[in-house]
C-alpha cells in the first residue's frame, strides 16, 4: 500500500477540490481517521448532495478509504480549559458517521450513508438500500443505511427544488400525484403534468415524490 503521506496527499487534494475541509485527523491502532465536513465555512444549498458527490469523487480517484456519511448539527471549535484545550468537532452526527465508517470496513462497502442524508436531499436516486435494520453502537433503535447507487446521467441534477422555498404552490396537483405514487397496488405508474413555461411543472413532480420509498 502507499505510504501514509502519499495517501493523505491524495485524500486532501480530492477534499480540497470539493470544498470539504479536513477538520480533524486521528491515529490509533486501527489506522488513520479523518473527519471532513461540508457547510462549516461556506454555505451549501444541498449539503447532503454535496456529501454524496464528495464520496463519488473519492471513489473516482481511487482513494483507499472507508467513508461514513451523515448530516446534522455539529459543534466545531476549541474545547477544554485554559490549562488544556484542543480544536475539536463533535456531536451525534460525527459519531454516527464514525460508526458507519466502521461498519463499512467490516462489510467491505466503501461508502455507507445514513437516513439523515436520504431524508435531507431530494436526489434519493443517488442511493440504494444497504441495510433496513442496522443497529449502530450507541443507538438503541435500528435504522436504515444506504450505499451509493450505480452512477447514472443525472438530468434532474440541474432542477432547482423550488418546493423547499414555496411549500404551498400547486397543492392540488401535488396531492393528486402523491396519491398515485402511494398506491400500493400500482407497481409502475405515470403522471402527465402540463402547463405554460415557468408555471412550476418540474416543482410539482419533485414535490410529489419527496418522501416516497
Amino acid at each position: 500500500s502507499a505510504p501514509v503521506s502519499t495517501w493523505f496527499s491524495e485524500l486532501q487534494q480530492v477534499l480540497d477540490d470539493r470544498c470539504c475541509p479536513i477538520v480533524q485527523c486521528l491515529e490509533d491502532d486501527k489506522g488513520v481517521h479523518v473527519i471532513a465536513a461540508h457547510n462549516l465555512f461556506t454555505s451549501d444549498e444541498d449539503v447532503a448532495m454535496q456529501g454524496l458527490l464528495t464520496c463519488r469523487a473519492l471513489l473516482h480517484h481511487g482513494v483507499d478509504c472507508f467513508v461514513g456519511l451523515s448530516v446534522g448539527l455539529v459543534f466545531c471549535g476549541v474545547v477544554g480549559s485554559h490549562i488544556a484545550a484542543r480544536w475539536d468537532i463533535t456531536g451525534e452526527t460525527c459519531v454516527r458517521a464514525c460508526r458507519l465508517m466502521q461498519r463499512a470496513e467490516e462489510i467491505g462497502e466503501q461508502v455507507l450513508i445514513d437516513e439523515t442524508v436520504f431524508n435531507t436531499t431530494p436526489y434519493v436516486s443517488e442511493m440504494e438500500l444497504q441495510d433496513s435494520d442496522l443497529l449502530l453502537k450507541g443507538w438503541k433503535q435500528a435504522s436504515r443505511c444506504y450505499r451509493l447507487a450505480p452512477e447514472t446521467i443525472r438530468a434532474t441534477g440541474q432542477i432547482s427544488n423550488l418546493g423547499k422555498i414555496c411549500d404551498g404552490i400547486h397543492k392540488e396537483a401535488v396531492n393528486i400525484l402523491k396519491a398515485s405514487v402511494a398506491d400500493a397496488e400500482s407497481i409502475v405508474g405515470a403522471g402527465i403534468v402540463t402547463g405554460e413555461y415557468g408555471s412550476g411543472k418540474k416543482t410539482v413532480c419533485l414535490r410529489s415524490i419527496q418522501g416516497s420509498k
